[in-house]
């Protein structure tokens, strides 16, 4: 029995048997050991016997030992695609991927678009899904991306392809005629007409701007804007709307001064005045008047002359033979040439009709110029005496 504090130190003299070269090793020096001479590889293991050595490969590398190159080969490189992670499964002794994205498969090889045809759109997985979802270009609509988008348009041709938001939607590309495009809807040109109705469709050549069809009551078309009908009156106010029946027709409504008639055709100048006299038009509108001895007033809206005391005529240019006349208070003083007369009541008789038909008082005889002696009437000698008055009287006027 060997003493328990005993121990070996073995020799590192490398001994070749008849396959490799091995030193003693162990507890007492009685174990071959083959692995120190081998140089095993990287990505490998040693693993001896009593009677040789080996080098074993990791998990996943190849090829095995002693082969060229031995273990550099590891399973998983370049096995995963599109970016998927491997790893190896040393229970099945296979590599295995974890995909990312939209990719699955043993190598992540496959999509979810995989023979899925998006037309003219890009394939993608539906986040919801998870299935193949076509998401189209431009102008394109429907699951594969296979249809014109075309948006409609009343009136009007509509949108298609990129022009076109959203396919079935209006909006219009261009308008029929007689239409325009508002906010990209084709409505019918529709004309503005202040005081009456604008044009519309084909009669309205630009939408929005004035053009009249019809003119309202009291209107009339004038270029074709509606402005109220308005008559000519060359000497006044030309009537308007509903009193002018015809635009531009001679229909007044008031005369100037010095104008009158329906049409203010008539001046009051006109003839007025005689012998190269100058006339004008007082603040009543009638020829002005020259009152010589007087004075000019209007009296009920027409001018007249206030005559001077001693004169008299339309224009106070007669003598007022009347003035301080010796005619009774029972007569009244008529002129007559250059001298006057007295025009007796009803019951008086006389050259100044101070004598009554129903007594014969005294009577002085008196005329214009000259007053006859008094005289002692009877009742007898009357009708006598005033035939001889009415005599002297008229000879004296004539």
């Amino acid at each position: 029995m060997e003493p328990s504090n005993a121990s070996c130190s073995c020799e590192t003299v490398a001994s070749t048997s008849s396959v490799q070269t091995y030193v003693w090793d162990g507890p007492t020096c009685s174990y071959k050991d083959f692995c120190p001479a081998l140089a095993c590889p990287s990505h490998s293991t040693c693993e001896g016997s009593q009677t040789a050595g080996d080098c074993i490969c990791d998990a996943g590398y190849s090829p095995a030992y002693p082969a060229s190159n031995a273990c550099q080969t590891f399973a998983c490189d370049g096995y995963c695609k599109n970016s998927g992670t491997c790893s190896f499964n040393t229970v099945t002794a296979t590599p295995e991927c974890t995909c990312s994205g939209d990719f699955f498969g043993a190598t992540c090889e496959k999509t979810v678009c995989d023979g899925y045809n998006c037309n003219d759109g890009t394939c993608g997985k539906d986040s919801g899904t998870g299935l193949a979802s076509c998401d189209c270009n431009v102008g394109f609509s429907g699951d594969l991306c296979e249809v014109l988008k075309q948006c409609t348009c009343p009136n009007g041709t509509g949108m298609t392809g990129a022009s076109c938001t959203t396919h079935g939607s209006q909006s219009c590309e261009s308008c029929d005629a007689d239409f325009t495009d508002v906010g990209g809807a084709c409505v019918m040109r529709q004309c503005t007409c202040p005081n009456g109705t604008g044009m519309t469709g084909a009669g309205c050549t630009t939408h929005g701007s004035q053009s009249c069809a019809s003119c309202d009551a009291e209107f009339t078309d004038v270029a074709g804007a509606c402005v109220m009908r308005q008559c000519t009156c060359p000497n006044g106010t030309g009537m308007m709307g509903a009193g002018c029946t015809t635009h531009g027709s001679l229909e007044c409504q008031s005369c100037a001064p010095g104008y009158s008639g329906a049409t203010c055709g008539t001046y009051a100048c006109t003839g007025h005045c005689q012998n190269a006299g100058t006339c004008s038009i007082n603040a009543s509108g009638d020829a002005s008047y020259n009152c010589n001895d007087g004075t000019c007033s209007i009296i009920g809206g027409q001018t007249a002359c206030t005559c001077n005391a001693g004169f008299t005529g339309t224009l106070c240019d007669e003598t007022d033979y009347c003035v301080g006349n010796s005619c009774t208070s029972d007569s009244t003083c008529v002129i007559q040439g250059s001298g006057y007369y007295c025009d007796c009541d009803d019951g008086f008789v006389g050259v100044l009709c101070d004598v009554s038909t129903t007594q014969a008082p005294v009577t002085k005889a008196t005329t214009v110029a000259t007053e006859a002696p008094v005289e002692t009437t009877t009742a007898a000698s009357f009708v006598v005496e005033i035939s001889l008055m009415l005599v002297l009287f008229s000879s004296l006027i004539m």
